[in-house]
């Protein structure tokens, strides 16, 4: 499931612009000598969204068309059951566990589909109004 490539190592320094060009996320780096490293890459189905576990707590984010990175649960009343299968395909497709923080992009088309269907039955929230006294 893992792709790998062999490059310079000055073009670790920026993680971000990196994973843009492998099209994928960065899941291990492996030092070959002073200059060079093999990196290993998961490639990511969809930017637009990951789950986020920290703490133990696993929550599916999304990017909005801004760059800001929300939660879905904040914006969208969402099925619990279809939420969960989202997470849980996720930590499948890497072998992660809620003792792995990080952010983790879907790279399977289980995810994505499990994404999908969250998606389809999700409705919007009704913002909160706060009137001033």
């Amino acid at each position: 499931m893992w792709r790998q490539v062999t490059l310079p190592l000055s073009e670790l320094d920026d993680l971000e612009a990196l994973e843009k060009k492998l099209g994928g996320h960065v899941v291990n780096v492996h030092l070959l000598d002073e200059d060079t490293a093999r990196v290993e890459y998961a490639p990511v189905v969809d930017d637009s969204w990951f789950l986020e576990i920290w703490n133990r707590e696993a929550r599916v984010c999304y990017i909005n068309e801004f760059d800001f990175i929300l939660y879905v649960d904040d914006i969208y009343e969402v099925d619990e059951a279809a939420r969960q299968r989202v997470i849980q395909q996720v930590m499948e497709d890497y072998g992660i566990t809620l003792e792995d923080t990080g952010q983790y992009y879907p790279i399977s088309s289980a995810a994505q589909e499990a994404f999908q269907a969250m998606m389809k039955t999700a409705r919007r929230k009704r913002p909160v109004s706060r009137s001033h006294a």
